[in-house]
Protein backbone atom coordinates (compact mmCIF):
# COMPACT_ATOMS: atom_id res chain seq x y z
CA UNK A 1 0.00 0.00 0.00
CA UNK A 2 1.52 3.43 -1.04
CA UNK A 3 0.69 6.65 0.47
CA UNK A 4 1.13 10.21 -0.75
CA UNK A 5 3.12 12.53 1.19
CA UNK A 6 -0.07 14.47 1.53
CA UNK A 7 -1.90 11.47 3.23
CA UNK A 8 -3.83 12.81 6.59
CA UNK A 9 -2.30 11.71 10.16
CA UNK A 10 -5.17 10.90 11.71
CA UNK A 11 -3.64 9.41 14.62
CA UNK A 12 -2.13 12.63 16.06
CA UNK A 13 -5.46 13.87 15.67
CA UNK A 14 -7.21 11.45 17.78
CA UNK A 15 -8.42 13.50 20.80
CA UNK A 16 -6.47 13.28 23.84
CA UNK A 17 -8.53 11.22 26.28
CA UNK A 18 -8.51 8.52 23.02
CA UNK A 19 -4.93 8.49 23.19
CA UNK A 20 -4.59 8.71 26.88
CA UNK A 21 -7.06 5.86 27.24
CA UNK A 22 -4.79 3.37 24.93
CA UNK A 23 -1.94 3.86 26.05
CA UNK A 24 -3.25 2.92 29.31
CA UNK A 25 -4.07 -0.63 28.44
CA UNK A 26 -0.41 -1.06 26.77
CA UNK A 27 2.29 -2.08 28.74
CA UNK A 28 5.26 0.15 29.04
CA UNK A 29 7.39 -1.07 26.18
CA UNK A 30 4.59 -1.33 23.95
CA UNK A 31 3.77 2.30 25.06
CA UNK A 32 7.31 3.32 24.10
CA UNK A 33 7.17 1.27 20.35
CA UNK A 34 4.37 4.01 19.79
CA UNK A 35 6.98 6.82 19.82
CA UNK A 36 7.37 5.75 16.10
CA UNK A 37 4.13 6.10 15.09
CA UNK A 38 3.83 10.23 14.34
CA UNK A 39 6.17 13.24 15.76
CA UNK A 40 3.03 14.07 17.60
CA UNK A 41 3.41 10.38 19.75
CA UNK A 42 7.43 11.04 19.70
CA UNK A 43 7.25 11.82 23.99
CA UNK A 44 3.26 10.85 24.15
CA UNK A 45 4.31 7.04 26.49
CA UNK A 46 6.35 9.43 28.92
CA UNK A 47 3.02 10.99 30.52
CA UNK A 48 1.02 7.99 30.91
CA UNK A 49 0.06 7.39 34.41
CA UNK A 50 0.26 3.28 34.20
CA UNK A 51 3.35 1.60 33.98
CA UNK A 52 3.32 -2.19 33.02
CA UNK A 53 6.70 -4.26 32.91
CA UNK A 54 6.84 -7.59 32.01
CA UNK A 55 10.27 -9.24 32.51
CA UNK A 56 9.24 -12.75 30.60
CA UNK A 57 8.14 -10.29 27.39
CA UNK A 58 11.78 -9.55 26.41
CA UNK A 59 13.73 -12.27 24.95
CA UNK A 60 16.80 -12.02 27.92
CA UNK A 61 16.32 -10.61 31.44
CA UNK A 62 19.65 -8.43 30.56
CA UNK A 63 17.44 -7.32 27.87
CA UNK A 64 14.47 -6.66 30.46
CA UNK A 65 17.47 -4.54 32.51
CA UNK A 66 18.29 -2.29 30.27
CA UNK A 67 15.00 -1.34 28.87
CA UNK A 68 13.68 -0.64 32.71
CA UNK A 69 17.01 1.85 33.27
CA UNK A 70 16.40 3.91 29.99
CA UNK A 71 12.73 3.39 30.44
CA UNK A 72 12.85 4.93 34.27
CA UNK A 73 15.73 7.58 33.21
CA UNK A 74 13.77 8.72 30.39
CA UNK A 75 10.78 9.24 32.60
CA UNK A 76 12.46 11.19 35.13
CA UNK A 77 14.53 13.37 32.81
CA UNK A 78 11.82 16.58 32.53
CA UNK A 79 10.11 18.67 35.41
CA UNK A 80 6.78 17.49 33.89
CA UNK A 81 7.26 13.91 34.51
CA UNK A 82 3.87 11.95 35.28
CA UNK A 83 2.15 11.90 38.55
CA UNK A 84 2.09 7.46 38.61
CA UNK A 85 -1.46 5.97 39.33
CA UNK A 86 -0.90 2.11 38.91
CA UNK A 87 2.14 -0.19 38.87
CA UNK A 88 1.90 -3.42 37.12
CA UNK A 89 4.92 -5.27 37.68
CA UNK A 90 5.44 -9.33 36.50
CA UNK A 91 8.05 -11.64 36.78
CA UNK A 92 8.38 -15.23 37.38
CA UNK A 93 12.06 -15.30 38.87
CA UNK A 94 10.82 -12.43 40.88
CA UNK A 95 12.46 -14.43 43.83
CA UNK A 96 16.11 -14.09 42.91
CA UNK A 97 17.83 -11.31 44.40
CA UNK A 98 19.34 -9.71 41.35
CA UNK A 99 15.74 -9.62 40.08
CA UNK A 100 14.56 -8.13 43.48
CA UNK A 101 16.71 -5.32 43.10
CA UNK A 102 15.29 -4.20 39.56
CA UNK A 103 11.51 -4.34 41.43
CA UNK A 104 13.15 -1.94 44.06
CA UNK A 105 14.44 0.99 41.35
CA UNK A 106 10.78 0.50 40.25
CA UNK A 107 9.30 1.17 43.48
CA UNK A 108 11.92 3.91 44.39
CA UNK A 109 10.59 5.90 41.49
CA UNK A 110 7.39 5.06 42.07
CA UNK A 111 7.50 5.98 45.68
CA UNK A 112 9.27 9.55 44.86
CA UNK A 113 5.91 10.13 43.02
CA UNK A 114 3.74 9.64 46.20
CA UNK A 115 0.80 9.48 44.24
CA UNK A 116 0.33 5.83 43.42
CA UNK A 117 -2.90 4.12 44.67
CA UNK A 118 -2.90 0.84 42.76
CA UNK A 119 -0.30 -2.06 42.60
CA UNK A 120 -0.08 -5.20 40.97
CA UNK A 121 2.91 -7.45 41.30
CA UNK A 122 3.15 -11.25 40.19
CA UNK A 123 6.14 -12.83 41.48
CA UNK A 124 6.72 -16.11 39.94
CA UNK A 125 4.93 -18.21 37.28
CA UNK A 126 2.33 -20.87 37.25
CA UNK A 127 3.20 -23.92 39.48
CA UNK A 128 6.50 -22.17 41.20
CA UNK A 129 7.06 -24.34 44.49
CA UNK A 130 7.09 -22.34 48.02
CA UNK A 131 10.57 -21.90 47.65
CA UNK A 132 10.52 -19.77 44.25
CA UNK A 133 8.02 -17.60 45.26
CA UNK A 134 8.31 -13.79 46.53
CA UNK A 135 8.24 -13.01 50.23
CA UNK A 136 5.78 -10.69 51.21
CA UNK A 137 8.84 -9.18 53.57
CA UNK A 138 10.87 -8.17 50.81
CA UNK A 139 8.43 -5.97 49.30
CA UNK A 140 6.72 -4.58 52.34
CA UNK A 141 9.12 -1.77 52.74
CA UNK A 142 7.97 0.15 49.86
CA UNK A 143 4.20 -0.07 50.23
CA UNK A 144 4.44 1.06 53.96
CA UNK A 145 2.07 4.22 55.00
CA UNK A 146 1.35 5.14 51.36
CA UNK A 147 -1.93 5.91 50.20
CA UNK A 148 -2.45 2.91 48.56
CA UNK A 149 -5.63 1.79 48.09
CA UNK A 150 -5.54 -1.35 45.62
CA UNK A 151 -2.91 -3.90 46.20
CA UNK A 152 -3.02 -7.33 43.49
CA UNK A 153 -0.46 -10.09 44.47
CA UNK A 154 0.20 -13.13 42.74
CA UNK A 155 2.67 -15.95 43.94
CA UNK A 156 3.74 -13.88 47.26
CA UNK A 157 4.44 -16.10 50.67
CA UNK A 158 3.97 -14.28 53.80
CA UNK A 159 5.32 -15.45 57.00
CA UNK A 160 4.45 -13.19 59.82
CA UNK A 161 1.47 -11.11 60.74
CA UNK A 162 3.68 -7.79 60.92
CA UNK A 163 3.68 -8.23 57.14
CA UNK A 164 0.59 -6.40 56.60
CA UNK A 165 1.02 -3.17 59.46
CA UNK A 166 1.14 0.14 57.28
CA UNK A 167 -2.20 -0.59 55.14
CA UNK A 168 -4.80 1.72 57.17
CA UNK A 169 -6.62 2.85 54.01
CA UNK A 170 -6.29 0.24 51.75
CA UNK A 171 -9.40 -0.76 50.01
CA UNK A 172 -9.02 -3.39 47.35
CA UNK A 173 -7.05 -6.83 47.76
CA UNK A 174 -6.36 -9.25 45.35
CA UNK A 175 -4.25 -11.98 46.70
CA UNK A 176 -3.48 -15.39 43.64
CA UNK A 177 -1.83 -18.26 44.40
CA UNK A 178 -0.40 -17.00 47.73
CA UNK A 179 0.79 -19.18 50.34
CA UNK A 180 0.72 -18.33 54.38
CA UNK A 181 3.60 -20.00 56.71
CA UNK A 182 2.00 -22.51 59.30
CA UNK A 183 3.89 -20.80 62.06
CA UNK A 184 1.91 -17.52 62.06
CA UNK A 185 -1.32 -19.51 63.96
CA UNK A 186 -0.93 -23.07 65.97
CA UNK A 187 -4.24 -24.01 65.32
CA UNK A 188 -6.20 -21.29 63.15
CA UNK A 189 -5.98 -18.28 60.56
CA UNK A 190 -7.32 -15.22 61.40
CA UNK A 191 -6.83 -13.64 57.73
CA UNK A 192 -7.94 -9.92 58.75
CA UNK A 193 -7.68 -9.54 62.80
CA UNK A 194 -7.26 -5.21 62.74
CA UNK A 195 -5.13 -4.70 59.88
CA UNK A 196 -7.63 -3.37 57.10
CA UNK A 197 -10.00 -1.52 58.84
CA UNK A 198 -11.11 0.34 55.27
CA UNK A 199 -11.25 -3.19 53.10
CA UNK A 200 -13.77 -3.05 50.74
CA UNK A 201 -13.30 -5.69 48.22
CA UNK A 202 -11.05 -8.78 48.97
CA UNK A 203 -10.42 -11.63 46.28
CA UNK A 204 -8.67 -14.89 47.35
CA UNK A 205 -7.81 -17.00 44.21
CA UNK A 206 -5.51 -20.34 44.20
CA UNK A 207 -4.41 -19.35 47.92
CA UNK A 208 -3.05 -21.80 50.37
CA UNK A 209 -4.47 -20.27 53.59
CA UNK A 210 -4.96 -23.12 55.86
CA UNK A 211 -2.16 -25.96 56.18
CA UNK A 212 -2.77 -29.24 57.96
CA UNK A 213 -3.32 -29.22 61.83
CA UNK A 214 -5.23 -26.10 61.77
CA UNK A 215 -9.08 -25.98 62.74
CA UNK A 216 -10.26 -22.97 61.84
CA UNK A 217 -10.37 -19.78 59.37
CA UNK A 218 -11.98 -16.89 60.04
CA UNK A 219 -12.42 -13.37 57.71
CA UNK A 220 -13.79 -10.71 59.52
CA UNK A 221 -13.67 -7.03 57.68
CA UNK A 222 -15.97 -3.93 59.37
CA UNK A 223 -16.12 -2.35 55.98
CA UNK A 224 -15.59 -5.51 53.43
CA UNK A 225 -18.46 -5.06 50.98
CA UNK A 226 -17.29 -7.85 48.38
CA UNK A 227 -15.69 -11.06 49.16
CA UNK A 228 -14.72 -13.78 46.49
CA UNK A 229 -12.79 -17.32 47.46
CA UNK A 230 -12.23 -19.30 44.96
CA UNK A 231 -9.24 -21.86 44.03
CA UNK A 232 -7.31 -24.60 45.56
CA UNK A 233 -7.79 -23.46 49.56
CA UNK A 234 -7.36 -26.09 51.46
CA UNK A 235 -10.81 -25.79 53.83
CA UNK A 236 -11.64 -29.88 53.65
CA UNK A 237 -12.23 -30.40 57.72
CA UNK A 238 -12.13 -26.85 58.47
CA UNK A 239 -14.11 -24.72 60.79
CA UNK A 240 -14.76 -21.29 58.86
CA UNK A 241 -16.11 -17.82 60.22
CA UNK A 242 -17.33 -14.90 58.13
CA UNK A 243 -17.72 -11.68 60.19
CA UNK A 244 -18.62 -9.00 57.41
CA UNK A 245 -22.09 -6.77 58.71
CA UNK A 246 -21.51 -4.73 55.30
CA UNK A 247 -21.15 -7.09 53.42
CA UNK A 248 -23.07 -7.28 50.19
CA UNK A 249 -21.58 -9.89 47.26
CA UNK A 250 -19.94 -13.39 48.20
CA UNK A 251 -18.67 -16.08 45.82
CA UNK A 252 -17.42 -19.36 47.15
CA UNK A 253 -15.70 -21.92 44.87
CA UNK A 254 -14.06 -24.53 45.91
CA UNK A 255 -11.83 -27.73 44.88
CA UNK A 256 -12.79 -29.85 47.80
CA UNK A 257 -15.66 -30.79 50.50
CA UNK A 258 -17.40 -27.54 51.21
CA UNK A 259 -16.36 -27.03 55.09
CA UNK A 260 -18.00 -26.32 58.44
CA UNK A 261 -19.47 -23.07 58.93
CA UNK A 262 -19.62 -22.53 62.45
CA UNK A 263 -20.50 -19.00 62.54
CA UNK A 264 -21.87 -16.23 59.37
CA UNK A 265 -23.10 -13.15 60.22
CA UNK A 266 -23.62 -12.15 56.53
CA UNK A 267 -26.79 -9.15 57.69
CA UNK A 268 -26.74 -6.75 54.73
CA UNK A 269 -26.40 -9.92 52.37
CA UNK A 270 -27.93 -9.23 48.52
CA UNK A 271 -26.46 -11.80 46.37
CA UNK A 272 -24.15 -15.08 46.91
CA UNK A 273 -22.70 -17.81 44.38
CA UNK A 274 -21.45 -20.92 45.02
CA UNK A 275 -19.69 -23.22 42.83
CA UNK A 276 -17.38 -26.32 43.44
CA UNK A 277 -14.98 -28.77 41.35
CA UNK A 278 -15.37 -31.54 43.61
CA UNK A 279 -17.15 -34.86 42.84
CA UNK A 280 -20.51 -35.73 44.92
CA UNK A 281 -19.30 -38.53 47.36
CA UNK A 282 -21.33 -41.96 48.57
CA UNK A 283 -21.54 -43.76 51.95
CA UNK A 284 -23.94 -42.53 54.57
CA UNK A 285 -21.35 -40.96 56.82
CA UNK A 286 -19.58 -38.57 53.80
CA UNK A 287 -23.65 -38.05 52.79
CA UNK A 288 -24.51 -36.71 56.04
CA UNK A 289 -21.22 -34.90 56.69
CA UNK A 290 -21.85 -32.80 52.97
CA UNK A 291 -25.28 -31.95 53.33
CA UNK A 292 -24.60 -30.96 57.47
CA UNK A 293 -21.73 -28.82 56.06
CA UNK A 294 -23.92 -27.34 53.16
CA UNK A 295 -27.18 -26.62 56.16
CA UNK A 296 -24.56 -24.86 57.60
CA UNK A 297 -23.54 -22.73 54.78
CA UNK A 298 -26.71 -21.78 54.04
CA UNK A 299 -27.69 -20.44 57.19
CA UNK A 300 -25.05 -18.16 57.27
CA UNK A 301 -26.36 -17.28 53.80
CA UNK A 302 -29.93 -16.58 55.19
CA UNK A 303 -30.56 -12.94 54.91
CA UNK A 304 -29.60 -13.34 50.66
CA UNK A 305 -31.59 -11.70 48.10
CA UNK A 306 -30.15 -13.81 44.97
CA UNK A 307 -28.71 -16.85 45.30
CA UNK A 308 -26.61 -19.01 42.07
CA UNK A 309 -25.30 -22.38 41.76
CA UNK A 310 -23.41 -23.70 39.29
CA UNK A 311 -23.99 -27.28 37.82
CA UNK A 312 -21.52 -29.22 40.72
CA UNK A 313 -23.30 -28.03 43.53
CA UNK A 314 -26.13 -28.50 41.99
CA UNK A 315 -24.94 -32.39 41.12
CA UNK A 316 -23.86 -32.35 44.73
CA UNK A 317 -27.19 -31.29 46.81
CA UNK A 318 -28.97 -33.83 44.44
CA UNK A 319 -26.99 -36.65 46.61
CA UNK A 320 -27.70 -35.62 49.81
CA UNK A 321 -31.47 -34.43 48.50
CA UNK A 322 -33.30 -36.52 51.05
CA UNK A 323 -31.22 -35.24 53.93
CA UNK A 324 -32.21 -31.43 52.72
CA UNK A 325 -35.56 -31.88 52.29
CA UNK A 326 -35.98 -32.85 56.15
CA UNK A 327 -33.99 -29.58 57.22
CA UNK A 328 -36.17 -26.43 57.32
CA UNK A 329 -35.28 -23.72 54.52
CA UNK A 330 -32.79 -21.23 56.33
CA UNK A 331 -33.52 -18.38 53.91
CA UNK A 332 -35.91 -15.77 55.19
CA UNK A 333 -35.26 -12.68 52.17
CA UNK A 334 -34.93 -15.00 49.28
CA UNK A 335 -36.08 -13.37 46.15
CA UNK A 336 -34.19 -15.15 43.36
CA UNK A 337 -32.79 -18.57 42.94
CA UNK A 338 -30.64 -18.81 39.97
CA UNK A 339 -30.04 -22.34 38.78
CA UNK A 340 -28.05 -23.99 35.56
CA UNK A 341 -29.61 -24.91 32.91
CA UNK A 342 -28.06 -27.80 31.05
CA UNK A 343 -29.45 -29.12 28.15
CA UNK A 344 -28.85 -31.65 25.12
CA UNK A 345 -30.82 -32.97 22.39
CA UNK A 346 -32.65 -35.81 24.12
CA UNK A 347 -33.02 -33.99 27.84
CA UNK A 348 -33.02 -31.09 30.02
CA UNK A 349 -31.74 -30.73 33.48
CA UNK A 350 -33.90 -30.47 36.32
CA UNK A 351 -33.79 -29.84 39.60
CA UNK A 352 -34.91 -32.43 42.11
CA UNK A 353 -38.48 -31.95 44.01
CA UNK A 354 -36.54 -32.47 46.86
CA UNK A 355 -34.68 -30.08 46.83
CA UNK A 356 -36.97 -27.69 45.04
CA UNK A 357 -39.07 -27.84 48.27
CA UNK A 358 -35.95 -27.22 50.29
CA UNK A 359 -35.35 -23.90 48.85
CA UNK A 360 -38.89 -22.98 48.53
CA UNK A 361 -41.24 -24.89 51.46
CA UNK A 362 -40.47 -21.56 53.30
CA UNK A 363 -40.32 -18.60 50.79
CA UNK A 364 -43.14 -15.73 50.78
CA UNK A 365 -42.22 -15.01 47.34
CA UNK A 366 -41.73 -18.44 46.08
CA UNK A 367 -45.01 -17.99 43.35
CA UNK A 368 -43.63 -14.77 42.61
CA UNK A 369 -42.90 -14.23 38.71
CA UNK A 370 -38.94 -14.39 38.43
CA UNK A 371 -38.11 -16.58 41.81
CA UNK A 372 -36.98 -19.40 39.49
CA UNK A 373 -34.35 -18.23 37.12
CA UNK A 374 -32.08 -20.68 34.80
CA UNK A 375 -29.08 -19.50 33.07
Amino acid sequence: MEYSDDEEDRLSYLPDNVRDHTLHFLDTKHCVQTSVLSTMWRSLWKHVTHLQFDADSFPTYPDFKTFLKQALDTFGDGTDSPRIAKLTYKDRELWRLDHLRQLDLVMQYVDSRRHIRHICVHGGGAGAEEKEMLRFSSLVAAFLDSDLGTLELGLVRFRSRNDWRGFRILENLVLEGCSFDWEWYDEGFDFFDDKFPCLKNLVLSGCDLVHSGRTWFRVSGPQLVNLEISGTLNLAGVTVEIDAPKLESFSLVLLSNVPKFSRVSLPSLDRAYVGSRFAPHSGEETRTMVAANFVSLFRGLHNVRSLRFDYHVIEAMSEISDVLERQACPFTRLECLKLPLISTDEEHYTLPDELISYFLKDSATMNSAGFLQFM
